[in-house]
């Protein structure tokens, strides 16, 4: 059910990142995420009974270790806190800073479908490019292109080529998919992001996204606008036909996309003149680096290490998968210890 595991992990997860870019491309990046402690996210993040019985302090470390560990790009990270929030959810911030935004990768609640690598990976999560005077700064987490890549694993290696093939492929998707998105609507409910960018110089065209005081622009989806998008990509025969034959959807379709799910078809870019440094780069780096608390340089050390599969989060986006290549045990072998919680 590709469609629903694209949507399944961050359905409970609120997620506000703010960056403020330096005119050279460095900066700093404020990761604000939010999440029920129980539950299947709960589960999956480390949210369960700690010795001392915080399980909002075991949700918010497994949250942290999470965004540090898929990050790319960060040079360091400081200000590290979790906090459980009035309406019951943990709240984690971190800050960190990096030296080139177009190097930059983190966490933007679905610019990365759960459990799969795909293409976009690699990508910045802003691409910046300066010419002219101007300093142009394109969200690359979110957009047509993006989502309807989205439905599809790269690990997918042979697409139907016939008609005949085709046309089954597309009934099976929309089948499944149409079951899957219902299923998770309900769970989207609290789910949202929040992408606020802040350039050196006077936003001179906000795009897509909203300007707001300080020199701010600010884009926001939920849960609700993804499922939207999602329907119409299942609904519309054209666009389904891409998603199973790993096509690249036309301009107006990613408009068409784009439109469900942010409710404007303006490209998720903003333009901004070339202005001084908001701060001093290399004077703020070294004394994040020197502020760095016990707690943090211990996520910092987990983060580190080889991620371990969930065992559970595979069964969910890969049903069926496990009995298939599972090894069998040798006779008499040990079994290997319990990882230790984040």
């Amino acid at each position: 059910m590709a469609l629903a595991a694209a949507l399944m992990l961050p359905g409970c997860v609120e997620q506000e990142t703010t960056l403020i870019v330096n005119p050279d491309g460095s900066g700093k990046v404020v990761i604000v995420s939010s999440a029920e402690a129980g539950g299947l996210m709960g589960g999956l993040l480390g949210g369960g009974k700690s010795a001392g019985g915080d399980e909002s302090a075991m949700m918010g470390r497994g949250m942290a270790t999470s965004t540090i560990r898929e990050a790319k790009g960060v040079e360091a990270w400081t200000d590290y806190r979790t906090e459980k929030a009035a309406n019951g959810k943990t709240k984690v911030m971190l800050r960190g800073y990096f030296p080139d935004i177009n190097k930059l990768k983190v966490q933007t609640g679905n610019n990365k479908k759960a459990g799969a690598a795909t293409s976009q990976d690699n990508e910045p999560t802003v691409k910046m490019t300066t010419a002219g005077g101007v300093q142009i700064f394109k969200f690359a987490g979110v957009g047509g292109r993006d989502l309807a890549k989205m439905s599809e694993s790269d690990e997918t290696k042979e697409r139907p080529t016939t008609e005949e093939a085709i046309k089954e492929k597309m009934a099976e998707e929309r089948a499944q998919g149409q079951v899957g998105v219902a299923m998770v609507r309900g769970m989207l409910g609290s789910f949202k992001i929040k992408m606020t960018i802040q350039p050196s110089g006077k936003i001179q065209d906000a795009g897509g996204f909203t300007e707001a005081p300080g020199n701010l622009a600010t884009f926001e989806t939920g849960g609700k606008q993804i499922c939207d998008a999602m329907e119409l990509m299942l609904n519309d025969d054209a666009l389904l036909r891409l998603q199973v034959t790993g096509g690249t959807p036309s301009p107006a379709q990613e408009k068409q996309i784009m439109k469900a799910m942010a409710g404007t078809d303006k490209p998720l870019e903003i333009k901004a003149a070339v202005s001084k440094p908001q701060f001093d780069y290399k004077a703020e780096l070294a004394k994040a680096k020197a502020a760095q608390s016990p707690e943090l340089k211990a996520l910092l050390e987990e983060a580190a290490k080889p991620k371990e599969k969930s065992g559970a989060l595979d069964d969910l986006l890969n049903p069926g998968k496990k009995a298939a290549t599972k090894p069998s045990a040798a006779p008499g072998a040990s079994k290997p210890a319990p990882a230790s919680p984040n």
